[in-house]
């Protein structure tokens, strides 16, 4: 959870670089940047073609070293062409794709929260999902899994924050869902959108190779990296033009102060995990080892005791300052608050009944306990030491947080400790 929390600020970076300096050339000159854009998009192909080729040239040079040339350097040459590449090309076929880590929600497990994702897809027009899942980063994400090694065919999986689901209200978390999948349907966002995605595809790509045993994979994972940090580099705007899309179609179901809501408190469910309450629950884990983790069991009581005493408003006004003294494109949130006509922060209050005691229902418990391990199993091996073993005996499913925690005494360390 801890990692990917400063995705919002990697975009401004990105877009603070590249799209601010060159903002009025693309506002005017929007078709041209998407086709110069595409062809860098679609480069990412050739590492596929790359070892295929290479041994179609070795059998080339064989063929012409034993009908034509008859030359015996040329075919130990083609032959070492066509067997390194066929050996690298199947190599790379047996790296196994794997969907994101977490909860998977089913109809059966989690009915009311498979019902909503069902309903706003249908109301979308949004394409059907492979599979839904809970894990423990604070945004909603659709990402796309290929089903085996070639960027052929590619798997839809839903992923939802636990996070948000503790602390934000059913009406904010169900906003984020429509942004989610909601599909652009004109013109040039239908192309950003869809250049945005192949982007993020070699992103993964990147991850996956270099998570993948083998010295191949080890030597291709750099430049794959590299590659697809490129593409989010260029893509920055076309990004923005995507997500201003579905801000605005989202913006016609919800209304526009709810929609600013929601926004706006997960920005700072970010920021509170990322500068104060994650910081402070490694410390203790790093201390007590030998603790199950408790990351996600305490955190909806932090946030609600914490966030008041952290002056949630000066944390937007500074970042609406940085907008309107900066460039148009700097901040992930200030520009998608301001494409929607807001340029002041909205009173945010904490809601009475969370989304996950909403939607989650008897599976609550369960589902903070497992992404609780999934998140200490990331961070072990950061820390290198060895996860702890999970209770033997099924936890019971509650629907309130509180019921889950070692006691009011230990709820209210961990919240004086912020």
């Amino acid at each position: 959870m801890g990692k990917n929390n400063n995705a919002d600020g990697a975009e401004s970076e990105r877009i603070g670089y590249f799209a601010a300096n060159f903002s009025e050339f693309i506002e005017d000159h929007k078709r041209l940047y998407m086709c110069l854009l595409m062809p860098v998009t679609f480069m990412g192909y050739g590492l596929f073609l790359l070892f295929p080729a290479l041994a179609a040239f070795g059998l080339d040079q064989i063929y012409q070293a034993a009908l034509v040339t008859l030359d015996s350097t040329q075919l130990a040459y083609g032959v070492v062409l066509f067997l390194g590449g066929i050996y690298s090309s199947v190599s790379l076929l047996r790296i196994k794709p794997s969907p994101p880590a977490g909860v998977q929600v089913t109809q059966e497990k989690m009915p009311e929260l498979y019902a909503l994702v069902e309903q706003l897809r249908l109301r979308l027009g949004a394409r059907r999902l492979n599979r839904i899942i809970i894990d423990e980063q604070p945004r909603v994400a659709l990402l796309d899994t290929p089903a085996w090694f070639l960027p052929l065919y590619f798997t839809r999986t839903l992923v939802i924050g636990l996070p948000l689901l503790q602390c934000l209200a059913p009406l904010h978390c169900k906003i984020l869902l429509a942004q989610a999948l909601v599909r652009p349907t004109r013109g040039i966002p239908v192309m950003a959108a869809w250049l945005s995605r192949r982007c993020d595809r070699w992103e993964y790509y990147g991850r996956l190779l270099d998570s993948s045993p083998g010295l191949l994979a080890k030597v291709l994972a750099p430049p794959m990296r590299w590659y697809a940090a490129s593409c989010q580099y260029f893509a920055a705007y076309a990004r923005r033009l995507a997500i201003q899309e579905a801000d605005e179609r989202s913006s016609g179901v919800f209304t526009l102060t709810d929609t600013a809501v929601a926004l706006q408190s997960q920005y700072l469910l970010q920021r509170f995990l990322q500068d104060y309450y994650l910081p402070r629950v490694e410390n203790l884990m790093r201390e007590q080892l030998r603790r199950l983790p408790f990351a996600h069991a305490k955190l909806a009581y932090a946030y609600r005791y914490n966030l008041g005493k952290l002056q949630p408003a000066r944390w937007l006004e500074q970042e609406m300052q940085r907008f309107l003294f900066g460039s148009r494109w700097r901040g992930g949130l200030v520009s998608r608050l301001v494409s929607l006509g807001i340029s002041r922060y909205v009173h945010i209050s904490l809601p009475e009944e969370t989304a996950a005691q909403c939607y989650l229902g008897a599976y609550h418990s369960r589902v903070i306990n497992t992404v609780d391990m999934l998140w200490f199993n990331k961070q072990a091996a950061r820390w290198r030491v060895a996860a702890p073993v999970p209770p033997a005996q099924p936890l019971q499913p509650t629907t309130d947080v509180a019921e889950t925690d070692a006691g009011a005494a230990d709820q209210r360390r961990v919240a004086n400790l912020l």
